[in-house]
């Protein structure tokens, strides 16, 4: 019997990290090349784009730097794991023939498996082929990170030059596409045309599961010709495709077929992509003999069957969806891009809670190997889990002041004015109908202060998820004040948003003016 899929994945474990520490240094070093910058405007983007395309060699030198990197000690590694696979199946079974050998079921004994010439051209070939698809993946791989960077300036230089929007928001939203998109290792096309991507790690996944599993059964059916036997016993496991589930855990003939023993190939589609020991196929078969052999496996209830491979199914998507959010939480930091990754942040708290209230509910394990994103260990997961404190709060604020018996004002010491605030008012007031300008100058002196929102109050601020996506800072401590600067002909209201003594320029305005008094 073959290694079991998770004893192949625990094997290749090594390799899958190493690629999905690949996959984020291609993102990173492309996400790296772009910075927000208000300077870029519709006329100067295309000297821009001109700039940015230049970059196309140095980047593919670093990724190809990156890749050589990591990459290097997989070979080793595929060939040891195929091999121990396939003769390790090989070992299985052979214990089955030698007790029809002694039960005279089997007229001859063959040559040692391991001096076969026939299986080692098998292993030779198998070994071969995953190494080139390898290297095609890491091609494609290469491929995919220079069509990431061309993407992000084409869509960036067109929608800054049409002005349909700024270059700021188009570099953020290119950024985010990116980290989405991924790095593709590889693309398939089904019968049916449909072309389907996949990241890096899940083809680097895919290809090994696949090719040590086929590898195996040609293996396995090469000696049963050499022993002279013809029928093999397939599988089961709950939770298999639902086009499987109607084939595992039944007898086969292995040339021809008989009521009984329908041919494997053709009920199972062995050899074939969709078939038995196709692309990420869990199912094994070994030796049967009638008289010796008892059957182990049986079909389950399709019905049950089939619940159990929508969990599966649906697991995987809540944990590519965890993914999704580190990569954009990463893509985003090489920016400067704090609204996204403050959204990403939230996000995956709110796909982490989804993904462990769903394998409580199904009793199902969570991988948290299919979670992994490179460099995003426990300081990012500790600024998400911080963030999602946060957005708790800024949910249930106007909640928890309700509740507080707060006053509804504070009222404060006189206090120095933090920003020079600009005057160009008409307010309608015959004092003011024909304007009024000037300037109320930084550090004048405040009186009448008082806080009218926020900490200390019972009043919620109604700008509080905006003050905080846009300045950071807790969310605890934004306040809103109100002071008056008083001149010698009129004195003015200034209305403004505080945290802990920062107040940003753009958040401290002139809300009235009348006499002084």
């Amino acid at each position: 019997m073959v290694l079991s899929n998770k004893e192949i994945q625990s094997l290749s474990e090594d390799i899958i990290r190493l690629y999905v520490a690949i996959e984020d240094d291609l993102l990173v070093n492309v996400a790296k090349r772009f910075e927000l910058a208000d300077e870029v405007t519709p006329e100067t983007v295309g000297a821009w784009q001109v700039k940015k395309l230049e970059q196309l060699g140095a980047l593919r030198k670093e990724n190809l730097k990156a890749l050589s990197k990591r990459s290097k000690l997989t070979l080793k590694q595929i060939t040891r794991i195929i091999t121990d696979a396939g003769f390790k199946a090989l070992q299985f079974d052979e214990q089955i023939y030698n007790a029809a050998y002694s039960a005279g079921l089997l007229v001859s004994m063959p040559v040692p498996m391991k001096t076969s010439p026939a299986l080692n051209q098998i292993l030779k070939g198998a070994i071969d082929n995953t190494r080139k698809y390898f290297n095609l993946i890491n091609t494609t791989a290469l491929e995919s990170a220079q069509d990431g960077f061309l993407e992000i300036i084409n869509q960036v230089y067109l929608e800054t030059s049409l002005g349909i929007t700024d270059y700021n928001a188009a570099i953020k939203k290119g950024v985010r596409n990116l980290s989405d998109k991924g790095i593709t290792g590889a693309t398939y096309k089904s019968a049916a045309g449909r072309k389907t991507r996949n990241h890096i790690d899940t083809a680097i996944r895919r290809c090994i599961v696949t090719s040590t599993s086929q590898a195996a059964g040609q293996m396995q059916i090469q000696r049963a010709k050499e022993w002279g036997s013809n029928l093999v016993e397939a599988t089961s496991h709950m939770g298999s495709r639902p086009d499987h589930a109607k084939w595992q855990g039944k007898i086969y003939s292995l040339v021809g077929e008989t009521k009984e023993y329908p041919n494997l190939v053709k009920v199972t589609g062995y050899g074939t992509v969709t078939g038995l020991k196709g692309a990420n196929c869990d199912h094994d078969f070994y030796p049967f003999f009638e008289g010796i052999s008892e059957q182990t496996y049986k079909p389950y209830n399709l019905r049950e069957n089939e619940k159990v491979y929508k969990q599966s199914q649906q697991q995987g998507k809540l944990e590519r969806d965890v993914r999704k959010q580190k990569r954009r939480i990463l893509t985003a930091e090489q920016i400067g891009d704090t609204d996204n990754k403050l959204k990403a942040q939230l996000k995956l708290k709110e796909k982490e809670a989804q993904l462990k209230a769903f394998t409580k509910k199904t009793g199902r394990t969570q991988r948290t190997n299919r979670q992994q994103v490179q460099d995003f260990g426990h300081s990012e997961a500790g600024k998400a889990v911080w963030a999602g404190r946060k957005v708790d709060f800024l949910k249930n604020d106007a909640i928890i002041k309700a509740q507080s018996n707060l006053p509804k004002r504070v009222y404060l010491p006189d206090e120095k004015l933090k920003h020079t605030i600009d005057v160009s008012i008409e307010k309608g007031k015959a004092l003011l109908s024909n304007g009024l300008s000037g300037v109320v100058p930084m550090n004048s002196t405040l009186s009448d202060v008082y806080v009218m929102a926020g900490k200390n109050t019972s009043v919620p601020i109604r700008d509080l998820k905006r003050l905080y996506s846009t300045y950071g800072y807790s969310p605890q401590n934004w306040q809103k004040k109100s002071g008056k600067s008083k001149g010698a002909n009129y004195e003015y209201v200034v209305h403004w948003y505080e945290n802990n003594g920062f107040v940003p320029v753009d958040e401290m305005k002139l809300k009235g003016v009348g006499t002084a008094k």
